[in-house]
C-alpha cells in the first residue's frame, strides 16, 4: 500500500467513476484501475460496487475510506512539518585545531558567502581549539563538528568523514642546495636541520614515522609554535621542514617539493554519535569536500 493507491482510492470515491477520477488526477484509467485491484488484493476485500455508470462503496470501502482520509492528512502534515524544519535555521559550530585552523578559519571567512550558498538557512560559528579537547567539546555539544587530521588520532566513539587528502611536501629557501629537484628522496635531505612544530603536533609525527621508515632518526634543530617563524627560518637557509604547504607556509619564495615517499594528511570531519545533530550538517559536509581548496 502507497500513498499513490490511497489517492487514486480517494478520488474514485469522490467522483465514483474511474474515468472522471483519471481524468482529474491526469493519470491513465488502467493505472487507478490496477491500484484499486491491488488495494482490495492487498485488504482482502471488495471496496466498490461496479455498476455500469458509477462506483459505489461497500461497508468495507466506507471504513476504508475514513483510514485513508486521515493517512492521506497525516502525510501532509508530516511533508508540511519537515518542511517548517527545512526553512528553520541550522547554526552548525565547527572548530580546528591551532595548525589546521590558521588555514581554515581564514578560509572559511572568505569563502563563507560561496560556501553556504546553497545552505541559505546555515550559519557557520568557527573556533580554534586545542586538539585533545575537540572530542570533550563535541560529545558536550558545544560544537557540532571538528576538522582534524583524521589518520592521526583514535576516535571510535566518534563519526567521522574524509573531506580532502592533501600530499606533505619538502619546503626550503630559495637557496637551499635542493631548491631546483623537481622530487626528493629521503636519502637527500635525511641528514638536514629539520625545522617543525612541537614534537606532539601532527606534522612532528608525520615526520619521525616518515624517517623511522627507512631506519633514519629526522635531526629536528628547531621547534616552533608559528608558520611564520618556520617560514623565516627557511629563508635564512637554517633547515628544511616537511608539511602540507598552505596550511602553515605561505611566503611565495619558499620552494616546495613533492616527496618520492609520499605522506598524505586525511583532512575530515568528526562529530559525536551521542548528540542529535541536524540533517543540514550532512548536506553542508557535502559541499565542503566537493569545494577546492587554494592550496599553493
Amino acid at each position: 500500500m502507497n500513498l499513490s493507491q490511497l489517492r487514486y482510492f480517494c478520488a474514485v470515491c469522490k467522483h465514483q467513476s474511474v474515468s472522471r477520477a483519471a481524468e482529474n488526477l491526469f493519470v491513465s484509467q488502467p493505472s487507478i484501475s490496477v491500484a484499486i485491484k491491488n488495494l482490495e488484493a492487498e485488504l482482502g476485500v471488495t471496496l466498490f460496487f461496479r455498476g455500469s455508470n458509477k462506483m459505489i462503496l461497500t461497508r468495507e470501502g466506507e471504513i476504508f475510506l475514513k483510514k485513508a482520509r486521515t493517512l492521506l492528512a497525516h502525510a501532509e502534515n508530516v511533508v508540511t512539518d519537515m518542511r517548517d524544519l527545512a526553512r528553520r535555521e541550522t547554526h552548525i559550530r565547527i572548530g580546528f585545531p591551532p595548525i589546521l585552523g590558521s588555514f581554515f578559519i581564514p578560509f572559511f571567512e572568505t569563502s563563507r558567502e560561496a560556501l553556504l550558498k546553497n545552505h541559505p538557512h546555515v550559519t557557520l560559528e568557527i573556533s580554534e581549539q586545542e586538539l585533545q579537547e575537540l572530542p570533550n567539546l563535541l560529545e558536550k555539544g558545544i560544537l557540532n563538528l571538528a576538522i582534524v587530521n583524521i589518520n592521526r588520532g583514535s576516535y571510535p566513539s566518534l563519526g567521522k568523514q574524509t573531506l580532502y587528502q592533501l600530499p606533505m611536501m619538502l619546503c626550503v629557501g630559495p637557496h637551499h642546495r635542493l631548491a631546483r629537484k623537481k622530487i626528493v628522496s629521503i636519502e637527500d635531505y635525511k641528514d638536514e636541520p629539520i625545522i617543525t612544530f612541537k614534537r606532539s603536533s601532527v606534522v612532528a609525527q608525520d615526520i619521525v614515522e616518515l624517517y623511522a621508515k627507512f631506519g633514519y632518526t629526522p635531526n629536528i634543530q628547531y621547534i616552533h609554535s608559528q608558520g611564520g617563524t618556520i617560514e623565516s627560518r627557511l629563508m635564512r637557509n637554517d633547515g628544511i621542514t616537511i608539511l602540507v604547504p598552505g596550511l602553515a607556509i605561505r611566503h611565495p619564495d619558499i620552494v616546495r617539493i613533492p616527496l618520492k615517499e609520499p605522506i598524505i594528511n586525511q583532512v575530515g570531519a568528526i562529530w559525536s554519535r551521542k548528540v542529535s545533530q541536524p540533517g543540514e550538517i550532512a548536506a553542508f559536509l557535502d559541499t565542503l569536500r566537493q569545494f577546492p581548496i587554494p592550496l599553493p
